[in-house]
Parts: structure tokens; sequence; C-alpha cells
């Protein structure tokens, strides 16, 4: 690698560490992780999702700089339409919050003018999979889903290691000088960020359900 060279998954890993760990102690990120979320506010949150992952996977899919990096295995947008099929959640009903108006915006700016920054965005939705078998297990429990309802947590089963690899792989073949790197690691700590925001729009939407609520 030459020197002005960023091996993109390190570079990544490293330079999200403080802002991934404020992101997983949200209250609504709480929630979720003790299966104490409303089922109103879990609808909205796979709702708010579908509509970002729908998005984006567009934009990784229709770029040469993206395409052969986040593959169709990759992408949960049918994860996510097939979880809320199962809630009974219209696809063309579901409106988007501020926050998601706001990453829409972003990604969609992105997608025209510098798609490799939506390289970011996933990164931090796909690699959100390493603690999503743990909320799967507690959703699971809280709502009685046997698959469908919560697949877009825990999609893979045991392959995910094998995906991930494959992605950080892809990554670290990207030739990136560290302004470029900037700009992906920009839009991971926006996708970080987002989920902040967004939490905060499902704590005043619904309460949480008290009797689950309590952690013994």
């Amino acid at each position: 690698m030459e020197e002005n060279q960023v091996q993109l998954s390190t570079y990544l890993k490293e330079a999200t560490r403080s802002v991934h760990n404020e992101a997983e102690t949200s209250d609504f990120q709480r929630q979720l992780g003790t299966g104490s979320v409303s089922l109103e506010a879990y609808k909205s949150y796979l709702s708010q999702l579908y509509l970002v992952h729908n998005a984006l996977e567009r934009g990784l899919a229709a770029s040469s700089e993206t395409n052969e990096i986040a593959t169709p295995w990759q992408f949960q947008t049918d994860f996510l339409d097939r979880d809320l099929k199962a809630l009974d959640v219209n696809i063309g009903d579901i409106q988007p919050f501020t926050a998601t108006s706001e990453l829409l915006f972003r990604i969609e700016q992105n997608s025209r003018s510098n798609p490799l920054a939506l390289l970011g965005y996933h990164y931090v939705v796909f690699g959100s999979k390493h603690g999503g078998k743990y909320i799967a297990v507690q959703i699971r429990k809280k709502f009685g889903f046997e698959g469908e309802g919560c697949l877009y947590f825990d999609p893979y089963g045991t392959n995910f290691q094998t995906h991930w690899l494959e992605f950080r792989a892809g990554l670290d073949k990207v030739s990136t000088s560290q302004a470029s790197a900037a700009v992906v690691l920009e839009a991971a700590k926006e996708m970080f960020q987002y989920f902040g925001k967004l939490g905060l729009e499902l704590d005043h939407l619904s309460p949480v359900d008290a009797q689950s609520s309590t952690v013994t």
C-alpha cells in the first residue's frame, strides 16, 4: 500500500469507535436490546429503515465505484419488506420521519456526486448485524416471532461473518486517499448520528412497555 493510501476497513473501525459507542447507549437502542420496545415503535423503526436501505442500496448498485464491494448478498431491503409484511405494514404508506428525510436527502446527494460516500453509510448498517443477533433474541421473546417479523436483525445466522469479511476485503481493495477516506468516514458518522436522531423521534412516538422494561 502506498504511503498516502488508507486501509479503509481499519480506518473506519478505529475512527468511528466513539460515535459507535454513543449510538449504542441511546434509550431506543436499549429498549431494542432488552425487549422493552413497544410494537408501535418497533414497526415505525423498521419502516424508517426500509426507506433508508431502499435508497442506499439502489445507489450502491447503480455505481461502478461501489457495486462490486457492496453486493446484493449484503442488501437488507428484502428482509425488511418481509418483516413489515408480517407486521401488516403497507410499504406504500410509510412516510419518512424528519431524521429519515434528512438522511435520504444526503444519500441522494452522494449517489449523484460522490458515490464512494455510500460505503460509509453501508458500513454502519451492514456492520450492525454483529449486534443484531442479540436484538433478534429479545424481539422474538417479546413478540413471539418465529422468523419473519425480526428477520432483519439476524438474516444470515452463522454465515454473517463470511459476508462481513468479504465486505471488509472489498473495502480494502479500494485505492483510497486520506481525503477520500475522510468522505467515507463522514458518511459513516452521519449514519450513526441518524440512529440517535431517529431514536429520539421514536421515544416521543410511544411509551415503553412498562411491564417488560424492568431488567432483572
